[in-house]
C-alpha cells in the first residue's frame, strides 16, 4: 500500500495460490507478486524448470493482477546458467514483468541487459 513501511512481496507457491491470485494482490503491504516455480513444479510434478508451457496461465495472472492493483510484476527466480539469464529475462519482459528474482549475483549482468529500469506507472 502506498505510504507502508512494509514492503511485502507475495509468492505464489501452490496452486491455491495462483487460484486465488487477486485476494493475495489485495492484502494490505503487498507490493510486488512473483512465481515460486520450485514448488509450482514439485506440486504440479514437472522437472525443476521455470520455462514450463504450463506455467503460460500462471504469468498471464501474475501479470494481470499485479497491473490491477498497481505494483510491479515480478518474475520468479531464474533457474539456469548465467549464460542464458539475459535471454530468460528478455522472455519475461516480452511477457509483462519489469524483473526477475534472482540467487546467484552470477544472474545480475544479464538481468539488468535484459529489463528497462523504468518501472510502469
Amino acid at each position: 500500500a502506498a505510504g507502508s513501511s512494509i514492503r511485502i512481496w507475495g509468492l505464489l507457491e501452490r496452486i491455491h495460490d495462483v487460484m486465488t491470485v487477486d485476494e493475495i494482490a489485495s492484502a494490505v503491504d503487498v507490493q510486488a507478486l512473483t512465481i515460486g516455480y520450485g514448488d509450482l513444479c514439485k506440486e504440479m510434478s514437472l522437472p525443476l524448470a521455470s520455462e514450463h508451457p504450463e506455467f503460460v496461465g500462471v504469468r498471464s495472472l501474475v501479470v494481470a493482477a499485479s497491473v490491477t492493483h498497481g505494483f510491479w510484476p515480478i518474475d520468479g527466480v531464474v533457474v539456469a546458467r548465467p549464460g542464458d539469464v539475459e535471454q530468460l529475462c528478455r522472455q519475461s519482459a516480452s511477457r509483462g514483468f519489469v524483473g526477475r528474482s534472482l540467487y546467484d549475483p552470477r544472474h545480475v549482468a544479464g538481468c539488468r541487459a535484459a529489463f528497462v529500469r523504468t518501472p510502469p506507472s
